[in-house]
């Protein structure tokens, strides 16, 4: 196993509103010995010059346009030279111990391809749980994919990339597509850190909606179970969208 055994994946446009207290968290980490890799889609404010006077020596950057979020993260992926990647948005936090903890999982856990943890959203703790993935997708089998997911890269290679067809829930169809071909997960007992719920996921409900049937659909869930889901799901969040 490599040193810097992890690596964290962030994709980030003008997000200088947001990215200062990521980048403290980052500084932060009681172990700092991990890659991190900002994969930028040419912000136009000053992103990329908060990353630079930061005076990380572990941080590769990447400016250049893309497609949107699982673009850039594929960008990030490619690059990455590490066993593990943790994937962290730029208006998320991480906790000081988040990469000495994960590091502490893959030991405990003997390398398995997710490592789970739990997540704080909206002052919420959120655990990792089982339940039915064909109800509730990826959170079925694993936690939250930003933050309180680490990932063996190594899994791209059999399952694929984040799908270029769906902007919002390329996550969910990739880890349920791991979980199918028998992919392992071990649940860690620590707080990864703070995800947010500003991006697309949590403010664009419709469109959140419509990609999470198409992901389940494209996992191999009854399409017409899938249907009668998405129309209670629409009725639950009328009023959001």
């Amino acid at each position: 196993m490599s040193i810097k055994n992890i690596s964290v994946i962030t994709a980030t446009y003008n997000a200088e509103a947001v990215i200062s207290d990521l980048i403290e968290s980052i500084k932060a980490q009681t172990d700092n010995a991990f890659s991190w890799i900002l994969v930028d889609s040419n912000s136009t404010d000053n992103t990329i010059r908060l990353i630079e006077s930061s005076d990380l020596d572990n941080v590769t950057i990447i400016s250049e346009p893309d497609f949107g979020v699982y673009d850039a993260l594929n960008k990030g992926i490619d690059v990455c030279r590490t066993d593990y990647y943790l994937v962290v948005g730029a208006d998320d936090i991480l906790s000081p111990t988040a990469i000495e903890n994960y590091k502490s999982a893959i030991v405990n856990g003997n390398m398995p391809d997710f490592i789970a943890a739990s997540w704080i959203t909206d002052g919420k703790l959120c655990l990792p749980r089982k339940g039915k993935s064909w109800i509730k997708g990826m959170s079925a089998v694993a936690s939250c994919h930003s933050v309180a997911l680490l990932i063996k890269k190594s899994l791209h290679s059999s399952v694929g990339y984040y799908s270029p067809k769906l902007p919002i829930c390329a996550d969910q169809l990739f880890v349920k597509r791991a979980m199918n071909e028998g992919a392992s997960i071990y649940v860690a007992d620590f707080v990864a850190g703070n995800y947010s719920s500003s991006g697309m996921s949590g403010t664009q409900t419709l469109h959140y909606l419509v990609d999470f049937y198409k992901s389940q659909i494209i996992s191999g869930e009854n399409k017409y179970v899938q249907t009668f889901l998405f129309f209670l799901r629409l009725l639950k969040h009328i009023r959001k969208i």
